[in-house]
């Protein structure tokens, strides 16, 4: 019964068009996976396509650095971003930006590129999702840390129980922790990531750029910069900047923050190293009196168009004024 209740509520504000007509000046939507159909890991194909479409109609959708200026026209903007650089991009998403003349901006940590390999919390995702249900127990540095499989909470419970474990480790420590999980779930981790997991080539970016897509710096490792000490995370920002303008050939001046996580030491790393602009996940509208090295963003919902409108406007009446903090946690 609530389904239907929030299915009408999503279907009336929809079609009653009042999330087109909200006061905010830029919207920066932030997307990751994407798949074929429902069901796959990431947003649907078809769903994405008419969020393009709703957007397309109600919008102004337009590059990264478009919407951080102050709009020369009345209607709200809206920025396509998009995090990793998984293959599904290119494969799912692009066409259907393409055909309607749009485009996105794509944050790479680039050894995922390099390497077209595993991103470290990928490993440990496809590990926990592959597993047969059941409780389970991770032997850690001398601890022992509970998994329970059996269910759809219990399993998010659990991805997001390692992931926390994760995101305080340098590259080494992930390595390790992959293998502890491994050997206590009793599954076998594939040497290269399958499809749904798989980054795309240095040649799929060149072809994306030359077709009109920009990109920008996520790292080196997908490090967290601020559980990591303070010359990696120097490392990780400025080397991957120089890695980006030597195979992009042109300048990169955009950075997203690996799982939203900054503060005020990392920030000031982002500027020395020459980057102009810098995308967060904590959830705001952005206007040109905010700050560009702490620049808010909305993800994408899993769902059509209907369920995007509804998203807006919830968003709108809880996030609406740009957000003056300068920091972000997010799972």
């Amino acid at each position: 019964m609530r389904s239907l209740v929030e299915s009408a509520r999503r279907w009336t504000l929809w079609k009653s068009g009042l999330p087109t007509r909200l006061p905010f000046q830029s919207l920066l939507l932030m997307y990751h996976r994407f798949c074929p159909g429902e069901g796959g890991n990431g947003l649907a194909r078809e769903h994405f396509a008419t969020q393009l479409d709703y957007l397309d109609r109600h919008f102004d959708v337009v590059s990264l650095e478009a919407a951080l200026t102050p709009p020369a026209g009345d209607r709200p903007r809206v920025t396509i971003t998009v995090d990793d650089g998984y293959r599904s991009f290119h494969e799912h998403a692009w066409p259907e930006l393409r055909a309607r003349g749009l485009t996105a901006t794509i944050y790479l940590p680039t050894r995922f590129i390099d390497d077209g390999a595993w991103m470290w919390q990928d490993r440990n995702i496809y590990l926990l999702r592959d597993a047969a249900p059941g409780r389970y127990k991770l032997d850690w540095r001398g601890g022992t840390v509970p998994l329970d499989l059996t269910g759809g909470r219990s399993l998010l419970a659990s991805l997001l129980r390692v992931y926390e474990i994760g995101r305080h480790l340098d590259v080494d420590g992930c390595l390790e922790l992959t293998d502890r999980l491994s050997h206590g779930l009793g599954r076998v981790l594939p040497k290269q990531p399958p499809a749904a997991y798989a980054p795309m080539s240095w040649d799929q970016v060149r072809e994306l750029q030359n077709a009109g897509v920009a990109f920008g710096s996520h790292t080196v490792n997908h490090t967290i910069l601020t559980s990591c000490e303070a010359e990696v995370a120097r490392r990780e920002i400025h080397d991957s900047r120089e890695i980006l303008t030597e195979r992009l050939d042109r300048p990169v001046t955009s950075f997203v923050y690996p799982n939203g996580d900054f503060d005020p030491e990392v920030r000031a790393m982002v500027e020395a190293a020459g980057y102009t602009s810098a995308l967060a996940t904590y959830a705001g509208y952005w206007s040109p009196s905010g700050d560009r090295l702490a620049v808010p963003r909305l993800p994408a919902p899993a769902g059509g168009e209907s369920v995007l409108a509804d998203r807006i406007w919830c968003w709108w009446r809880k996030f609406g004024a740009p957000a003056p903090q300068l920091a972000s946690k997010s799972p």
